[in-house]
């Protein structure tokens, strides 16, 4: 299993609340700190 450590997560909520919606898991990418690398695995524990 996943998980997403607390600074990261903080950071995905800030993003979403100065971009809106977030529409892409590629999106996610653009976060500092978000494991690219990881992507397809993470889409097994989120959905949009």
């Amino acid at each position: 299993m996943i998980y997403i450590p607390y600074t990261l997560s903080k950071a995905i909520v800030a993003y979403r609340e100065r971009k809106g919606v977030i529409t892409s898991f590629e999106e996610l990418t653009e976060i500092q700190g978000f494991p690219a690398d990881k992507i397809d695995l993470i889409k097994l524990y989120l959905s949009l």
